[in-house]
């Protein structure tokens, strides 16, 4: 069996940390099958060491932009396919090719697309045209799985989205779940020493970790509005952030920093900016709680990071993170930062905390990347199984 991976997207965040599990995880199972990757350029050298049946490919055409994407995502990447004969297809982040010369596979992941509370935000503070861009990127994933043999979903919560939406036929759509290695992340660490500075605790300090970086999704101001409340209530507490948010990038970035400056936060929030992976247990362990407000998931591995770091989790109250989390988690309402407040010093209670906490160990067993890949290879081989025969 010959699969074809479209990978292009996969520079930063969630994208490139889902390529990063799955492709050492599927080189590590020994099979027989060929598997050619498209990767970012810059992304390659990543993924140099993994067994020989999987090819690393590049194309700057893929990285020019999204009418360079299109081009390449329903001729450069369908030639490559008829070349090299596939048996299938398998788009890893929500656009894949149009009416494809094998049976594809396309992953949804992007809640925002499909959460009516992220539209409502983002008319809020860009007006009516950004809710129409949205709405063509919807329109567009939309096409990629009617063209498309098996729609997979992280979560029942996204894969529900898209049948409300019209976005995919029930019969095609399969929830697989995401994975996690409990053991390898914690065993990753910070050698350089570089977080010191940061995780350094002033007296009495509690420290509250959004391991995120900024989108629009993201839910920024109502945290900083949280935050604001905490200190007013005689908190003494820090957010650690693991972005830098410029307010010179877009309108959505100038707000929350404007926000910031309003509320006097600037002392309770110190912006890391983008870390190293390899960084990220020591941030976990060395903060009290993890706060995971997004407005729009379709799964958060950073829940996973937060239960196997052994830390309490306060998350908004979308379907997805129930999901994940389950009781592992307290769930605030999504837009109301006093409650946002409320849950955190929840959190910090000694008794909720080690419930938390305990739920958390058991609620991460439940996932593995070694089961997450099994059941995509069963996919792949059933449908170049129907091609071939």
């Amino acid at each position: 069996m010959r699969v074809l991976v479209n990978a292009v997207s996969a520079r930063t965040g969630g994208s490139f940390a889902y390529l990063a599990n799955f492709l050492p995880t599927l080189s590590e199972m020994g099979l027989a099958d060929e598997f050619f990757v498209f990767v970012p350029a810059g992304r390659a050298a990543a993924f140099r060491n993994l067994s020989p049946n999987i090819h690393i490919e590049t194309e700057a055409l893929a990285e020019q932009g999204e009418s360079s994407r299109f081009f390449f995502d329903q001729w450069t990447l369908r030639g490559f396919a008829r070349q090299h004969r596939v048996g299938c297809i398998f788009s890893t982040a929500n656009f894949g090719m149009l009416w494809p010369p094998a049976p594809q596979v396309i992953s949804v992941r992007n809640a925002a697309y499909f959460s009516r509370a992220y539209h409502r935000h983002v008319r809020k503070v860009k007006g009516r045209l950004a809710v129409a861009r949205v709405a063509a990127q919807r329109r567009m994933v939309a096409l990629s799985c009617s063209s498309s043999a098996v729609v997979v979903t992280p979560t029942e919560a996204m894969r529900d989205m898209l049948i409300e939406w019209g976005a995919a036929k029930p019969g095609k759509c399969m929830v697989i779940n995401h994975g996690f290695d409990r053991e390898y992340f914690l065993s990753m660490n910070d050698t350089e020493g570089r977080l010191e500075d940061t995780l350094a605790r002033r007296e009495d300090e509690k420290l509250l970790f959004y391991p995120s970086l900024y989108g629009k999704h993201k839910n920024f101001d109502t945290l900083v509005e949280a935050v604001s409340h905490l200190v007013r209530r005689g908190r003494n507490v820090r957010l650690i952030l693991t972005c830098t948010i410029s307010p010179s990038v877009d309108r959505y970035q100038r707000r929350t920093n404007e926000l910031i400056e309003k509320l006097k936060m600037r002392g309770h929030i110190s912006q890391y900016g983008p870390v190293p992976y390899q960084y990220m247990p020591r941030i976990y362990r060395g903060c009290d709680v993890v706060v995971w407000p997004s407005l729009a998931a379709s799964f958060g591995l950073p829940l996973l990071e937060a239960m196997a770091s052994r830390r309490p989790i306060v998350a908004s109250g979308i379907a997805a993170n129930n999901e994940v989390a389950g009781n592992a988690a307290v769930y605030f309402d999504t837009f109301e930062p006093g409650d946002l407040a409320d849950k955190v010093e929840q959190a910090l209670r000694g008794e909720v905390r080690e419930r938390l906490v305990a739920a958390g160990e058991k609620r991460v067993a439940d996932f593995s990347w070694r089961r997450h890949v099994e059941e995509f290879i069963k996919v792949f081989a059933r449908l170049a199984g129907k091609k071939n025969g």
